[in-house]
């Protein structure tokens, strides 16, 4: 093989990857900004009108969050040049950013399962404890993956910039990893919501409670799923682990769960349904934690 062909095949191949993140990123945009127009009537309704609260805080923090981080990341990988526009290291910038924009979009997902799990529980003071730690135990290794993962990534010259667009980078299997521990963790809030609900009582509230959940999971659990499946490939690994599709798939199914919560809110404020004694208005969000005003009321 002359270096001339081994130059085209390394230039043919650093194309398609580039080609191949493009395309997984514009159906992750596209997935997040549908979604962001379909539930905009009940956002209007039952979010806007809303009172400020735990819910609605979590809300718009997910809702701003996730299409901020697309918005200026997936623009950069139709960017010719790139890696000679910015001094500094742009392309280091702007990987550094897509990385942590996806840590926060998760701990704001996070935050919001364990308020829902603390409320189905009673809203006990240990069992939030308990909650917190595990979020922690289970993010500090996933923080040094995402870190390795950060300082692991080599960008390579773009050997052929008139055509191939974005960063050139060898993307690092590190990626996966940093997603096994809240993975994990998810699967354990989920186990505990599903024993409450199917144990303890199967209400209307219970039922919704329950279903929320599981196209939550699932829809986490096969999105992993397929981008851990697309990371054994090294031709497509930079494809699913840096286009956003996790982004997209989260901060959507976090927004309708916490858009379902409020519309059964307000279902049972109009007098459409009952709850059990003794319960809080919502159980999705507990209702009240003590000494705390801006949580007076988190439905």
């Amino acid at each position: 093989m002359t270096a001339g062909s081994g130059q085209q095949i390394k230039i043919a191949e650093l194309f398609s990857d580039a080609e191949g993140a493009k395309l997984v990123a514009l159906v992750a945009s596209t997935i997040l900004v549908y979604d962001i127009i379909l539930t905009l009537p009940d956002e209007i309704d039952y979010v806007w009108r809303a009172r400020w609260s735990f819910a609605r805080v979590a809300f718009h923090l997910n809702r701003v969050w996730g299409p901020l981080v697309l918005g200026i990341y997936v623009p950069t990988l139709f960017v010719h040049n790139l890696d000679t526009q910015v001094r500094g290291g742009s392309c280091i910038i702007i990987n550094a950013c897509y990385i942590y924009g996806t840590a926060v979009t998760a701990a704001i997902v996070a935050a919001v399962l364990i308020v829902r799990v603390w409320a189905i529980y009673g809203r006990k003071t240990w069992m939030l404890i308990l909650l917190a730690l595990g979020s922690l135990v289970v993010s500090i290794p996933s923080l040094i993956l995402l870190q390795r993962r950060v300082r692991s990534r080599k960008f390579i010259h773009n050997p052929a910039p008139e055509i191939i667009t974005g960063c050139t980078v060898n993307a690092s299997i590190y990626g996966v990893g940093a997603y096994i521990g809240p993975l994990v963790y998810e699967t354990g809030l989920f186990l505990l919501a599903l024993y409450k609900t199917w144990r303890t009582c199967r209400t209307p509230l219970m039922q919704r409670i329950m279903r929320d959940g599981s196209k939550y999971y699932a829809a986490v659990l096969g999105t992993l799923v397929i981008i851990g499946v697309g990371s054994i490939n090294k031709q497509t690994r930079r494809a699913f682990l840096s286009s956003g599709l996790l982004i997209a798939i989260i901060s959507s199914m976090c927004s309708r769960l916490i858009l379902s919560g409020l519309l059964y809110h307000t279902d049972v404020e109009e007098g459409s349904s009952d709850l059990e004694e003794g319960s809080s208005s919502s159980v999705l969000f507990a209702s009240s934690i003590p000494g705390s005003k801006w949580l007076e009321r988190l439905e």
